[in-house]
């Protein structure tokens, strides 16, 4: 398949022509694949990545997304033995399937270790403006594992794709589709970031894309590591849900990918879809209390399948385990009011630059909601004070 990836004028564009080869489909489509918190190196990962390496191979999959927690633990650098053992020979397949491009951005666990090291594995091979994905590859021919891009803690990138292959396509006018996404690193965007002009550099890009992106694109998808909302076990993360979710509201996003808890959630915000994907390394637990914005949860191992079209947007949850697709989410296209045609070229130019922006020596990252942790405080003493007073009775009636 044939990818160019622009990284200059403050945006990547990224194009799939090559769908438009695939002529005996009447309506094509951009197809992706996302999975969160891969990287354990256990026999969960290595289940769900045969699974995810099936489906590559016989579906028209253009990349893969990852929201984050790459690598349990983080890495201790570019030469440390997991970029092997728990990404490239776990993900790698002789037919070559896999060599496709996979953005992704910093999730919790890798802020644990070398956190500029996924940038500087990124830099190896896509340090240079005006290239194709194809044209750098490397020197390693050979390679049959996903290539993994991060220009930086957050960026964004815009994909055009044909939703009318066919013959006549010349003649009867087909019509192109184009989608937005926007990488967030939710870690810089929380209220605990040490570096507070980082965190606000991050927030105000963030602010600006969104602001332009649906006056350009068809879809907008933002992927993070944290949930905004959640059943899992983070419960969501209040921060992101005061900032962070009338951003994406006010935008009119499509869909809000993420990671962090070990589970499959699709939930609803709104109209805002609100998916967790992080189950992709380990099997996760079922859901104490759902969220009432809950639409589906499972705690099977898996990955998701997204579809995007001239008409709709879908979603497979796909059980890693079994290949089995547990649930099927389908949202129209939505209608955009802030939609300038004509006007896309001079308003892409005004997005935020795409750079690198260094961060400063970190100590212990510990990133937790601190509304959470008062709830569950509260609760225990609740729980406590429940057992003593219950205790104490049976005592009396004794």
């Amino acid at each position: 398949m044939k990818i160019r990836t622009i990284f200059n004028a403050g945006f990547i564009a990224y194009s799939a022509v090559s769908i438009l080869l695939y002529s005996g489909f009447a309506n094509a489509s951009l197809r992706f694949v996302s999975f969160g918190n891969w990287g354990t190196g256990n026999k969960t990962q290595r289940a769900v990545a045969e699974k995810l390496k099936e489906y590559v191979k016989n579906e028209r999959v253009t990349y893969l997304v990852s929201p984050g927690s790459n690598f349990e633990g983080g890495v201790s650098g570019l030469n440390d033995e997991k970029w092997k053992k728990v990404f490239e020979s776990v993900y790698y397949d002789e037919s070559g399937a896999m060599d496709v491009p996979m953005f992704t951005v910093l999730g919790s666990e890798d802020w644990q270790g070398d956190y500029t090291a996924q940038y500087e594995h990124y830099e190896q091979f896509f340090s240079d403006d005006n290239v194709t994905l194809d044209q750098k590859k490397g020197t390693d021919t050979s390679n049959k594992s996903p290539r993994l891009i991060m220009p930086n803690w957050w960026y964004h990138f815009f994909t055009s794709f044909s939703t009318n292959a066919s013959v006549s396509l010349l003649k009867s006018g087909h019509k192109d589709m184009s989608v937005g996404f926007v990488f967030v690193d939710t870690w810089i965007l929380s209220n605990q970031f040490p570096y507070k002009d980082v965190s606000t550099q991050a927030w105000d890009e963030l602010k600006k894309t969104l602001e332009i992106a649906p006056k350009v694109v068809d879809y907008i998808v933002v992927v993070g590591d944290k949930p905004v909302l959640s059943s899992g076990s983070s419960k969501g993360d209040t921060h992101l849900s005061y900032k962070l979710l009338p951003l994406l509201k006010q935008a009119q996003v499509d869909a809000y990918l993420a990671g962090y808890d070990a589970d499959m959630e699709l939930l609803d915000y709104e109209g805002v879809t609100l998916a967790v994907v992080g189950s992709s390394g380990n099997k996760g637990r079922k859901a104490v209390v759902k969220s009432p914005n809950s639409v589906f949860y499972s705690e099977a191992p898996g990955f998701l399948v997204h579809e995007l079209s001239a008409r709709e947007f879908t979603t497979k949850f796909v059980n890693g385990a079994t290949g089995e697709v547990l649930y099927t989410h389908t949202q129209p296209k939505k209608n955009r009011i802030q939609r300038q045609h004509g006007k896309e070229l001079k308003l892409i130019n005004k997005l935020p630059e795409v750079m690198f922006h260094p961060v400063g020596q970190l100590g212990v990252v510990s990133y937790s909601d601190a509304f959470t942790k008062i709830i569950g405080t509260l609760g225990l003493i609740i729980l406590a004070a429940h057992l003593t007073l219950t205790f104490g009775t049976t005592l009396a009636k004794a």
